[in-house]
Parts: C-alpha cells; structure tokens; sequence
C-alpha cells in the first residue's frame, strides 16, 4: 500500500499546498482539501493491493495431497514467443526432471485438513541470488542476437501429471528480471499433463533472463511434490490417518524449496534442524559413552532443555531405558 500512496502523494505540486499556507489553512485543512483529493487514486490502488494481499495470505487455503493415480515423470516445458504471434522467439523446449525423492517416516495424526502454503518465507536476497547465479552481468545470447526490446510471452506447462509446487517463487523470479504475471497457478494444486503453471509477458531480454531460473525451480520442486502426493496417497490408502514425514536428507541450500515441495504433496516435516530436538545418534554414544551417561549429561542441563522433545534414533530416551531394563529382567 505505501509505494502506490506514496508515489501518488509525490505527485501533487507543492504550489498547491504552499498556496493553501499562505491564504491561512491549517496543516490538516491543506491534507483532506489539498494533498489527498489529488492523491485519491493512488491510495484506493494502494488499499487495493493491500487488500488483495490480506486475501491471498489468509484467505487461500490449499487441499494438501494430490489425486494422483499414476507414477509419471514430471517435466516443465517452457515456451516462449512474440506477442504479435508473427514467429517464434524460441522454440519449444521440454526438459524431464529426475523424480524428487523424500525418505519418510509414519506418524498418527489428526488429518488438518488444509494448510497455507506461503508460510514458507523465500526473501527477495534469495530470488535474486538465484537470479544472480544463472546471469549475474547479461544473458550473452540474448544480446548477441539483438533479442531486447521485442515483447513476448512466456508460459511453463507440466508434461504429466503432479502437483504445483513453488509456483509463486517462480512468479518473482519472472518480476524481479522485469516481466509481468498474467497467470500463477498456486502451489498445492494437482495438475495433469498440459496444464499451465505460469504465463507471463513483457520484453524478450526480461523473459529470458527469468525463463530457465524459473523452469529448473519448477522442474525440481514440482517433481518432489508429485513424488511426495503419489507416496502420501499409497500410504493413506493403506492407513487412513497416517501422516509422511520427511527428513532432512536434501543438498545443503534447497531446505525451503525441498520444504515447500513436500508441503504441496502433503507431507509433514519431521525436523528441520538440529535446534528444535535432542535426537542421540550412535555417533553421540561413541563420544559420550552409554545411556547412562547420555541420561547423565542431559540430567544436568534440564532447564536448558525444559520442554523439548528427547529422541534418541529409534525412539524416545525413555522408552530405549525401558526396554533395557525389561531385557535385564
């Protein structure tokens, strides 16, 4: 809302108001008489977009889990041409993604119904590193060839079935390189082979710049979406009720994206650092001794740890004593 207000209230010349000042108004006469009559489109655009931003965080719930009967390969295809349709800019271009894997586990829980998907927060560094680490100074075909200043359009379509998945990352991607959003399918949504996830328009240099940022995005989270649906789907059909976990066991830097991903196939995280739980490996055991001394040292620091969850690889701390005291007996 500020920017759209702002900019409208840049706008009115001073003279207006220091003319108001000299014939007497008051500060507050020379705002409702002066600065916000003139200034009135901006601020209802501004109130505009803020309400339609309140709607999207809040209002738009996403069905977690997909319909999804079959296994497919998921693969984005992008497809960009001039807008006046004469010829093509580029041709078609299809890419197969490697199926995302998720390692899961199962855990009983009461089904939530429906989750928004955009609590999960990608800051503007990030799209602009990701932006920054395909074409950091210029796109050198593109400017070779001339390409800059024509106007075109852009779509990324699915060539099977899966699921969306950081859809609206990929939309910034297109507005941080300068080309403007007609069409975002939100992430969370089923989707067959065909169906458009994104479409966008604007100068040719802009959309190529944004076009395989955007389409390597979609590629992988939309493969792990569409893998994490098809494995929640068998799942539920086996045991109702049942939630799928995932792990933490992705490369280091696509956490939020791998998040994000099997959110959008209806899984769960399970962890998603070593901050939230004590979870005791046997290379801890090796270091600090048995489960006494695990016991021992954890004993120590209880009110450091107040509240927090003790896992120790195969389950709770308790349950492992429990189990060594019943074998003793």
């Amino acid at each position: 809302m500020v920017k759209p207000a702002q900019a409208a209230f840049a706008g009115v010349p001073p003279r207006l108001r220091e003319a108001a000042a000299l014939l007497g108004h008051r500060p507050w006469w020379v705002f409702w008489r002066v600065d916000l009559p003139l200034a009135r489109r901006g601020v209802a655009a501004g109130l505009m977009l803020a309400g339609g931003r309140g709607l999207g965080e809040v209002g738009l719930s996403l069905m977690l889990g997909g319909n999804i009967s079959r296994a497919h390969r998921n693969a984005v295809a992008g497809h960009l041409q001039p807008r006046d349709g004469r010829k093509p800019g580029l041709r078609q271009y299809t890419v197969t993604a490697a199926g995302g894997h998720c390692a899961a586990g199962l855990f009983r829980f009461t089904p939530l119904g429906s989750l928004t998907l955009n609590s999960v927060f990608f800051d503007n560094a990030t799209i602009d590193a990701w932006i920054a680490e395909d074409a950091p100074l210029l796109d050198l075909t593109t400017h070779l060839l001339a390409m800059g200043g024509q106007q075109a359009r852009m779509s990324l379509s699915v060539r099977g079935d899966s699921v969306a998945a950081c859809t609206e990352e990929a939309a910034r991607i297109v507005q941080h390189c300068g080309g403007q959003v007609q069409q975002c399918l939100a992430s969370g949504t089923p989707v067959s082979a065909g169906d458009v996830l994104l479409r966008a328009t604007g100068d040719a240099a802009s959309l190529l710049r944004a076009w395989k940022v955007a389409q390597n995005l979609l590629e992988y989270a939309c493969g792990v979406a569409g893998a994490t649906a098809r494995m929640v789907q068998a799942v539920q059909a086996a045991a109702p009720g049942v939630a799928v976990l995932t792990t933490r066991k992705h490369a280091p830097g696509l956490r939020r994206i791998a998040l994000k991903a099997t959110l959008s196939g209806g899984a769960f995280p399970h962890r998603l650092g070593v901050g939230e739980t004590v979870l005791v490996f046997a290379q801890h055991r090796a270091l600090v001794g048995d489960w006494d001394a695990v016991a021992g040292h954890l004993a120590c620091t209880c009110s450091a740890r107040a509240g927090r969850e003790k896992m120790c690889g195969g389950g709770t701390l308790a349950r492992r004593r429990s189990r060594r005291h019943w074998r003793r007996s």
